[in-house]
């Protein structure tokens, strides 16, 4: 089980004209490491999640899991569609990470009662199916 105590740092995404730089990526990553942080947040409100696609987002996070212990990573999970959002959940745990980080759901506005059911739902997906 992964400890989430410590020094975590939200990744930008470094671009190289319209694409990811994926070079640059792995050495942020390794960099951040080796200074001595705690783990890494891939593709969280600061890391460009939404200039990317999900097939993009997933390779960034293929891309850091290649430099980066698998129990130092976390991904981020945004989304307002809640079929398109456990279907990404689903692809994320395909690989083997410390967690994932979840914001409420964007440009819309749930009540309380739909903030638990949108939050219940991601953490017990299979019972909703």
């Amino acid at each position: 089980m992964a400890s989430f105590s410590g020094i975590w740092v939200a990744l930008v995404t470094p671009f190289n004209q319209h694409s990811v730089d994926f070079p640059a990526l792995k050495r942020l990553a390794q960099h951040l490491l080796a200074a001595g942080v705690d783990g890494l947040v891939v593709c969280g409100t600061t890391g460009e999640a939404a200039a990317l696609d999900k097939e993009e987002q997933l390779a960034v996070l293929d891309a850091v899991l290649t430099v980066a212990p698998a129990h130092q990573v976390v991904m981020g999970l945004a989304g307002n569609n809640m079929t398109a959002t456990l279907q990404m959940q689903q692809a994320i745990q395909q690989r083997d990470i410390a967690g994932v980080l979840v914001p409420a759901p964007y440009y819309i506005r749930p009540s309380q009662c739909g903030l638990v059911e949108y939050f219940t739902t991601l953490a017990t997906p299979r019972a909703y199916r």
